[in-house]
């Protein structure tokens, strides 16, 4: 038993799909913009990475890691929905998604589950890289809502998996903690230094 009882994985799955919510909900209002190369990622890796991790580890701690692809499916679908809720792409964007598809190649077809791990979390901070840059420069283009209850989901997960859980059942829950913290801080930061410019 981990430091929670196992059932705070579902905890977890359940905070971050009501924070999510909102998002999938701003995002058919138009009040978001997401970008569609991260979220389309992050729905495909995350997907993926819920087939491979529960096929090897059998372990509950796997189904974080397909709400965390379900989630960002519903949010691309939907921005196809409102034009108001769609965010412009730039090179930038592209090449970023380009590195997140190569990485996804590499993770595929590599032999060794390490190094799959790897390039998992790699085409998946490879995804993160536009929504990241595009909270930096227009943040009143995001909520920091979805990002700090996945963020907390994650932490859940960690905290109730089993005692002796290895690297690989907890690699992916640690590396979603630290990129949706990262991000739900610079979107709150920087939409308080916008504001005060207003």
């Amino acid at each position: 038993m981990g430091l929670l009882p196992a059932y705070f994985v579902f905890v977890g799955m359940a905070i971050n799909f009501v924070g999510s919510l909102g998002y999938f909900v701003e995002t058919l209002k138009g009040e978001v913009k997401p970008n569609r190369i991260s979220w389309g990622l992050w729905a495909f890796i995350s997907i993926i990475g819920f087939t491979i991790q529960y096929s090897e580890t059998r372990s509950d701690t796997a189904f974080f890691t397909l709400v965390a692809g379900l989630i960002p499916l519903c949010v691309f679908i939907a921005s196809f929905f409102n034009k108001d809720a769609y965010w412009q792409l730039g090179k930038q964007d592209y090449i970023a998604g380009f590195i997140s598809v190569i990485a996804v190649i590499i993770w595929l077809l590599a032999d060794n589950p390490l190094l799959a791990l790897s390039f998992s979390i790699l085409a998946d901070c490879a995804a993160a890289a536009p929504t990241l840059y595009k909270a930096y420069i227009e943040p009143l283009t995001e909520t920091a809502l979805p990002y700090a209850s996945a963020g907390l989901g994650a932490a859940l997960s960690i905290l109730s998996a089993e005692s002796g859980s290895d690297f690989m059942e907890l690699a992916y829950a640690v590396y979603i903690f630290i990129i949706c913290i990262f991000l739900a801080g610079t979107i709150i930061i920087r939409k308080r230094v916008k504001l005060k410019q207003k």
